[in-house]
């Protein structure tokens, strides 16, 4: 490597290094948060209900089920809207 590659490699480092990350990442926003109601599953078999009253209660707007367990689409939907969800 001659002297002059050496000041290019050295200076094009420099000004690489000296931009942030955050510069080149797209600004994003996250408008809602959801909880896998599979992370649950084991409290949704025994209180399915209960549990989806206590996972609106922390907070959560949305849920993806990972199953209705015996439920129907209609009483599942009942209470999703009970719970706000």
């Amino acid at each position: 490597m001659n002297r002059r590659t050496f000041l290019q490699t050295s200076i094009a480092t420099t000004i690489a290094s000296s931009f942030s990350l955050r510069a080149f990442a797209a600004e994003r926003k996250i408008d809602r948060i959801g909880l896998q109601l599979y992370t649950v599953r084991d409290a949704m078999k025994t209180d399915f209900e209960g549990t989806i009253s206590k996972v609106a209660a922390t907070g959560y707007k949305e849920v993806e089920f990972a199953g209705y367990f015996d439920h129907s689409p209609k009483d599942v939907r009942a209470i999703l809207d009970k719970n706000g969800l």
